[in-house]
């Protein structure tokens, strides 16, 4: 059930009754605007954060995947460079 700003209001109104106007603030002021269906709990931010790391390792793994195979591709054409320099040089 979605609570309402004028079921709130019924709400500290009652309150107001029973505590007092200084408690029913207090504890009004406590109480989230949205409802508590709007709150994360640790766990669901244990599960965000769990899903950005595997996230960021996936990525990181990706990178240094493309990395490797460039930086091989980059060593194999100077070593071609090297040897074909150095053929050239004892003909």
């Amino acid at each position: 059930m979605a609570v309402d700003e004028r079921a709130r209001q019924q709400l500290y109104r009652k309150l107001e009754e029973v505590l007092g106007q200084r408690e029913a603030s207090t504890l009004m002021e406590r109480l989230p605007a949205e409802g508590f269906g709007q709150l994360a709990t640790k766990q669901d931010l244990a599960q965000t954060v769990e899903a950005a790391k595997q996230e960021l390792r996936a990525e990181i793994h990706k990178v240094a995947r493309q990395q490797t195979i460039v930086y091989t591709t980059i060593m194999a054409v100077l070593n071609g460079v090297v040897f074909t320099a150095l053929s050239l040089s004892l003909t």
